[in-house]
C-alpha cells in the first residue's frame, strides 16, 4: 500500500509541477542521476553536491501538499513518546553551547520541540501550517508566527538561537531564506540545523529511491559538506556536528545492521526490487550548530 508520504503521492499534484534545471544550492546546471521513483528524478549537483528533485512543485502546489493532511502525519500521536525523546536529545546537545536566550523556531509546527525547552529560553515561533501554529498558540502558549520564514519579519541581533528542525530540506531556495533569517542572530548567535536527512550517509548512498527518508516532503538532500560550504557564505562557521542514532529511541542496531549486510548483498546481485526501505542507522539525520560571527 503507497504511503501517504511516498514520491509517488506527488503523482496528484502533477499540475503544479515545475522544472528544477538547475541546482537549488549554487545554480549549477551540471548534474547526475542519484535516485528514480515516478514522478521525481533526483539529481546530484556536478559543482556543489546538493541532491535535489525534478520536477519540483510551485508554491501552490507545496501549499496543496502540506494541507492534505501533512501536519496530522508528521504528529501521529502514537509516535509521541519517541518524538519526545528526540527532543530531548536535541536541546541537550544544543545547550552545550548555549544555555538559554532568546530563540527562534523556524517551521515549529504545532510547537512540540519548542515547548520542551525550559524557562532560560525566551520561545518564539513561526509556522506556515496555520492550524500546526494555531495548536501552537493555543494549547501550548507559544508565540508563533503564521506564515514562510522569508515574509517575515524581525528586527536585527534579535536571537540567540534559530532552530531548523526537519525544515530546510522542504526549501525551495534555502540560500535565499537563510540569507533573509541570519541578520535576526546576534553577533556570535547560533544556527541549529538538525533532524535532517543526510544525503552521504551509509544508508542513502546504497538505497537512494528506497532510502526511508526519500520521502514526497523532501525535494531537497543535503549533507554536512553542502550545510557547511551554505554557512560559510552567509557568515556562519561550524561549531559542532552529530549524526544521532544509538541515543535515539529507532536504534536496534544489531537488526538493523543485519538488515544493511542483507540488503547491500541483494543490490550487488541487482535484486533491488527484493530490498524494502532503508532502516534507522548512524549518519542518516544529521544535526549542525553554526555560529556567527562575533
Amino acid at each position: 500500500m503507497e504511503s501517504a508520504n511516498s514520491v509517488a503521492s506527488l503523482n496528484q499534484f502533477r499540475e503544479h509541477f515545475i522544472p528544477a534545471v538547475s541546482c537549488n544550492l549554487c545554480g549549477s546546471t551540471k548534474r547526475t542521476e542519484w535516485a528514480k521513483s515516478a514522478p521525481i528524478v533526483a539529481y546530484e549537483c556536478g559543482e556543489c553536491g546538493l541532491v535535489y528533485h525534478d520536477p519540483q512543485m510551485t508554491r501552490a502546489g507545496r501549499d496543496l501538499f502540506y494541507a492534505s493532511g501533512y501536519f496530522e502525519l508528521q504528529n501521529d500521536p502514537a509516535d509521541a513518546a519517541a518524538r519526545d525523546k528526540m527532543y530531548e536529545v536535541e536541546i541537550d546537545f544544543l545547550e552545550k553551547h548555549a544555555k538559554g536566550g532568546k530563540i527562534l523556531d523556524v517551521g515549529c509546527g504545532g510547537g512540540f520541540l519548542l515547548g520542551k525547552f525550559g524557562p532560560a529560553w525566551e520561545k518564539h515561533g513561526i509556522e506556515f501550517d496555520h492550524r500546526a501554529a494555531e495548536h501552537a498558540r493555543s494549547v501550548l502558549k507559544l508565540e508563533v508566527k503564521d506564515g514562510e520564514a522569508n515574509e517575515a519579519t524581525y528586527p536585527e541581533h534579535s536571537f540567540d538561537v534559530i532552530v531548523m528542525r526537519g525544515v530546510i530540506e522542504h526549501m525551495a531556495d534555502p540560500k535565499t531564506m537563510l540569507n533573509h533569517m541570519v541578520p535576526w542572530l546576534k553577533p556570535g548567535g547560533l544556527l541549529y540545523i538538525t533532524s535532517t536527512p543526510n544525503a552521504e550517509s551509509l544508508c542513502a548512498e546504497l538505497y537512494r529511491e528506497k532510502w526511508k527518508l526519500f520521502t514526497a516532503d523532501h525535494q531537497i538532500h543535503f549533507s554536512k559538506r553542502t550545510i557547511v560550504g551554505l554557512g560559510k557564505e552567509l557568515g556562519l562557521a561550524l561549531l559542532d556536528s552529530a549524526y544521532f542514532y544509538l541515543e535515539t529511541p529507532y536504534a536496534n542496531e544489531v537488526e538493523d545492521y543485519r538488515k544493511i549486510i542483507k540488503d547491500a548483498a541483494l543490490i550487488a546481485q541487482d535484486k533491488k526490487s527484493e530490498v524494502g526501505s532503508s532502516p534507522a542507522f548512524y549518519g542518516n539525520m544529521l544535526s549542525l550548530i553554526l555560529k556567527k560571527a562575533s
